[in-house]
């Protein structure tokens, strides 16, 4: 189904026109009529899935220019994603002429105030600065026709319930509720129950299963080589933009710093910044100021960029909804993406738990060689060569072209352009702090609900085996295993864990070892152990 096809009003249409929109996505396309034919509606899917327009677009048509109350509330968990969700609604709304008040943490109480006062369509804003003005009495949300909680499971997570109940006690009975959530743990049901009025649930996705537009890689690398593999990718990929996921603030500082020290301009966006400083962040990463944006956790959930091609793993997440929320930054609206996972060999059984509650299918791969550095660099220049050519303007320097030329030859000529548009990262003095790995006794074990409607079991294509069943059954046994080695040789051969696998491949040759280590293979040790690299990056989750 088509925008153009929506009953809602050509102002509506005109605006989603200019913003490129064409085809509804599943959330929008089966949320929407029943929000505008007046349904409480509890809508669940992943990350990127155009959940805004999915509520927004309804509330604009609902609004009234000539309001004299408050009409709607959305409440987010984070000041990002309210801070983007009031400007798509802006951009949705612009030819009705509908108001939109951000009301959140690290903003002017008094222009919210008066923001408040203008007696606006929409109000966007975080639970605990809306308490603050439902106490003082500055807001009013007695007559609210609805009442929209986006990222439920986050809100919970984050602390909220206190202040959520305090918001619900202060709507009318008659307030139309909608519900959003990537997930549906307990907390978020008990709170479905309480404000809504037999609901028409829309399953999409049940929030943990990766996207299918995002190939995901991991490698194996030590704490201290982390730093050189990053700059080694981002110099084979050489990104437009890239998110880079650290597990702390000090990690994401840390790294910033580092980047920045290496010539590869980025920012840090992470809690212990001020609104202010956020905001910036995000504006310039959004307009293409700096490349590179290196996130905390926290941030992974509320930023929307659709034309992120590739996000990094710098540290494995400990939370399983993180990973997902992490590498859903990338392949949105359904564009293509990457996401590449660092991680220690210890760290391969918390991988594992997160492959198999998200149904992710991950490919092991090698560290970017010197070779394909320097091939990425030709790539590069090629590209930027062609697109310099494609200029109207270009032929006015062949005379200045044939000088150069005649002073340094072609091939001099060609390895300054090569240097010059693709500057060495030297990375080689920097070091981190080091972070703790992450753990699988500290490790969520999440709980799929079942869902109630057989719509709801449609729209997973990952593979779910029940091999994975029987590997986890077989892991208690792995160092069983090592012991009875030359009794029961068939097993080394036969592995059937997953993990066994890997580490079987591991022991034939180390990934990211260095030249000077002693060979043990015999004289026929590079044939061989070229043949198990390749194997080993071949390996599929």
């Amino acid at each position: 189904m088509k925008f153009t096809e929506l009953e809602v009003k050509y102002e509506i249409i005109k605006a989603t026109e200019e913003l490129g929109y064409v085809d509804l996505m599943e959330i929008q396309e089966r949320v929407i009529p029943y929000i505008l034919d007046g349904f409480d509606v509890i809508g669940q899917a992943k990350t990127g899935t155009g959940k805004t327009a999915a509520f927004g677009i309804p509330l604009i048509e609902m609004s009234d220019k000539n309001n004299e109350h408050i009409e709607h509330l959305i409440i987010t968990p984070t000041r990002e994603l309210a801070i983007q969700i009031e400007g798509e609604l802006k951009k949705l709304g612009k030819y009705l002429g509908i108001k939109v008040c951000l009301i959140c943490g690290g903003q002017d109480y008094f222009i919210e105030r008066k923001g408040i006062k203008t007696i606006p369509n929409i109000v966007v804003g975080t639970p605990g600065r809306l308490v603050d003005h439902i106490v003082n009495n500055k807001i009013d949300l007695s007559n609210l026709k609805t009442l929209t909680l986006d990222e439920a499971d986050e809100m919970l997570s984050f602390g909220f319930k206190d202040e959520l109940d305090q918001i619900l006690a202060a709507k009318n009975e008659n307030t139309q509720s909608l519900l959003f959530s990537a997930t549906m743990p307990k907390g978020v049901k008990a709170l479905a129950d309480k404000m809504l009025k037999n609901p028409i649930e829309v399953l999409v996705s049940s929030g943990l299963e990766s996207t299918e537009n995002v190939k995901q890689y991991a490698i194996f690398v030590e704490e201290e080589k982390k730093f050189g593999l990053l700059t080694k990718f981002l110099e084979v990929h050489h990104p437009k933009k890239a998110i880079i996921f650290g597990r702390t603030k000090r990690r994401a500082d840390e790294l910033s710093h580092a980047l920045n020290k290496c010539g590869i301009l980025c920012r840090a966006l992470h809690g212990d910044l001020t609104q202010k400083e956020r905001t910036n962040v995000m504006m310039g990463f959004r307009n293409g100021v700096f490349p590179i944006l290196v996130a905390t956790d926290v941030a992974s959930r509320g930023l929307d960029i659709n034309d992120v091609e590739v996000v990094y793993n710098f540290d494995l997440p400990q939370e399983i909804e993180y990973y997902v929320h992490r590498i859903g930054r990338t392949g949105r609206a359904l564009k293509k993406g990457k996401a590449y996972t660092f991680l220690h060999k210890s760290e391969l059984d918390h991988l594992e738990l997160i492959m198999k509650k998200t149904k992710s299918e991950v490919t092991f791969i090698e560290a970017p060689t010197e070779k394909d550095v320097k091939k990425a660099h030709v790539d590069s220049t090629l590209r930027m060569f062609q697109s310099a050519l494609e200029q109207p303007n270009v032929y006015k320097e062949l005379e200045n072209a044939k000088v150069v030329l005649k002073q340094l030859g072609p091939e001099l000529a060609v390895c300054a352009a090569l240097v010059l548009l693709n500057p060495e990262i030297d990375g080689k003095d920097i070091v981190l702090s080091k972070e703790p790995r992450v753990s699988m006794k500290k490790a969520k074990s999440y709980k799929r609900s079942e869902p109630k409607s057989k719509k709801s079991t449609r729209g997973t294509s990952h593979k779910s085996s029940k091999k994975q069943d029987k590997n986890t059954e077989q892991k208690p046994n792995k160092v069983e295993v090592k012991k009875d080695k030359k009794e029961e040789p068939k097993k080394k051969e036969q592995p059937k864990s997953l993990k066994e696998k890997v580490l079987i491949e591991l022991e034939k040759k180390p990934i990211n070892s260095s030249k000077g280590k002693k060979k043990t293979q015999g004289p026929k040790s590079k044939k061989t152990s070229k043949k198990q690299s390749k194997k080993l990056a071949d390996v599929k989750f």
